[in-house]
């Protein structure tokens, strides 16, 4: 008869019905699922200063014993792990500044009721504002979930007396090659700082052709394997690092083909490899996130989104769900999955690439800025910048990718590709001009997301709206060629600006476009766009 404590009592009880039946609660009807614990995962409303982080509370209820004769002070035991492991690593891994408050006792339904070790995480309070920016962070997000995790695991290794592994971090350094009609996978294992069990015992590469699903995968120990592939199909791959603790997070998708009549070979780099909570912003009176200035980039997509937030003034109290006061924010997107970063461009790139009769294979940021290929090998190299940008521990142009797009251009006559959404709003403006020969005219340069080819005869449609299918964008960029004798290849139809150019110098051709190919929202379009790139 009401939804909130429906939800709250059924929980604990469908924990019990679980178990029931087996030796932890014999004498209870249920499944005979021996349940080792139980967690609930909570944010809570608490507030005890204005300013700061209110951070994590872990809550159990310690009086008495289970039905097995075990001593509900193992809810402590497992409190004070997970505790413990969260205040090691969100400290180390994210931020100095994050705080626990410690462990409660107390009679809380999700923590009595159920018949064996139990706790309730309350992992930041949702009405602190200094906590809700790291909570919006997709970073901070699977560093807390990690901690949880091994901390469950570090207590159920001591209650039970065996040894503990942690499943690896996902890989880095992904890279992609063909030799001859193989393709040549290779990568590296992620080291975890804080964990020193989490070591990968082998890997597991998964396959997809064309626009089909992957594979069920196929495990290798090296980190590196050969594989024939067939002309005229786009294939893509990703890498999980597995051991006995378990199989990581798949790592970015990387895609080639090979074709029977190729015009040249494209190496494309995917260098958006950024996730990241909502710009936000705070004054002595007012604070909030400008969700419609930058969304963020969610990882894979978000699902908690409900609206923009209206009420950003501090001193507005909570006077109910109706009006809940500073950080109240609009409803109506609950149902709504926002795309974010899938990490899977080189495969929407590399289609419109091939259906332009170009060859194509790809690799990770990091190999690119790392040189571990020989890239004066491709006749055209295009970046990926998708909505890269300069936040938080992200760049654009890092010292690095600098480093590596100068010594590709360095041998001549070669031709370079750079799209993206914020690739002219970095730091490194003097590479940008000098090197790359572009300047920033506008950051914002068109809310209608139309875009035209010089001859004005055809339209194209970036996705500019928050929903599940499609990569948007909230910003594009109106580019300044630096050279008078830049040739511009397409315009905003909103003003008639600059989207895309294409210019020569130093012996090469470069094209830069400022919005990213993937937020086109057809297909056919895409490949359009990147004709009129590639032909220049």
């Amino acid at each position: 008869q009401n939804d909130y404590y429906d939800d709250l009592y059924s929980r604990a009880r469908w924990v019990n019905y679980l178990c029931g039946g087996s030796h932890i609660f014999e004498e209870h009807p249920g499944l005979g699922i021996p349940i080792d614990a139980c967690i609930a995962v909570h944010t809570d409303a608490s507030k005890t200063a204005d300013y700061g982080i209110e951070g994590t509370l872990v809550i159990c209820t310690t009086d008495s014993l289970f039905p097995n004769g075990v001593s509900r002070m193992a809810s402590n035991d497992m409190a004070y792990y997970v505790l413990e492991q969260i205040n090691s690593d969100c400290k180390t891994a994210i931020d100095t500044a994050w705080s626990v408050r410690g462990i409660w006792h107390r009679n809380y339904v999700e923590s009595r009721v159920p018949q064996v070790p139990s706790v309730l995480v309350e992992m930041w309070a949702h009405t602190n504002f200094a906590d809700v920016v790291y909570a919006l962070d997709p970073n901070f997000r699977f560093a807390m979930a990690r901690s949880i995790y091994k901390g469950v695991l570090k207590y159920l290794a001591e209650a039970n007396n065996f040894d503990y592994v942690v499943q690896p971090l996902p890989v880095s350094a992904f890279s992609l090659k063909t030799e001859g009609s193989n393709a040549v996978l290779s990568w590296r294992p992620t080291a975890d700082k804080l964990e020193a069990s989490a070591v990968p015992d082998g890997y597991v590469v998964y396959t997809r052709i064309n626009g089909g699903s992957f594979d069920n995968g196929q495990y290798v120990r090296e980190n590196s394997i050969s594989l024939p592939v067939q002309n005229d199909s786009i294939y893509s791959f990703k890498i999980t690092a597995v051991n006995a603790g378990g199989e990581s997070f798949p790592s970015e998708i990387l895609s080639m083909c090979n074709l029977s009549e190729s015009k040249g070979r494209i190496m494309i780099v995917n260098a958006f490899d950024r996730i990241s909570g909502p710009e936000s912003f705070e004054t002595d009176s007012l604070a909030g996130f400008l969700y419609e200035r930058d969304f963020g980039v969610p990882y894979m997509y978000d699902i908690a989104y409900t609206g923009i937030q209206y009420e950003y003034k501090k001193s507005a109290v909570y006077q109910g769900n109706e009006y809940p006061g500073f950080g109240a924010g609009m409803m109506g997107d609950e149902t709504v999955a926002i795309a974010g970063n899938n990490f899977d461009y080189p495969y929407v790139h590399g289609k419109a690439a091939a259906d332009n009769g170009y060859s194509f294979v790809s690799c990770s940021k990091e190999t690119f800025e790392a040189a571990l290929d020989d890239f004066s090998a491709y006749d055209i190299l295009e970046i990926v910048m998708g909505k890269q940008k300069n936040t938080g521990s992200y760049t654009v142009y890092s010292d690095r990718m600098q480093s590596a797009i100068k010594a590709y251009l360095s041998k001549g006559g070669k031709k370079i590709i750079i799209n993206g959404a914020y690739i002219a709003e970095s730091d490194s403006r003097a590479f940008f001009e000098k090197t790359l020969r572009y300047r920033l005219r506008a950051p914002w340069a068109s809310t209608d997301g139309l875009i035209t080819n010089v001859a004005r005869d055809k339209d194209f449609e970036l996705c500019t709206k928050m929903e599940s299918g499609n990569c948007f964008v909230q910003s594009v960029e109106s580019l300044r060629p630096a050279d008078r004798d830049a040739q511009v290849l397409l315009r905003y139809r909103q003003g008639y600006a600059a989207a895309a150019f294409g210019t020569i110098y130093g012996g090469n051709k470069i094209v830069i476009a400022g919005f990213p190919i993937e937020a086109v929202t057809s297909g056919s379009d895409r490949s359009e766009i990147m004709q009129i790139l590639l032909e220049y």
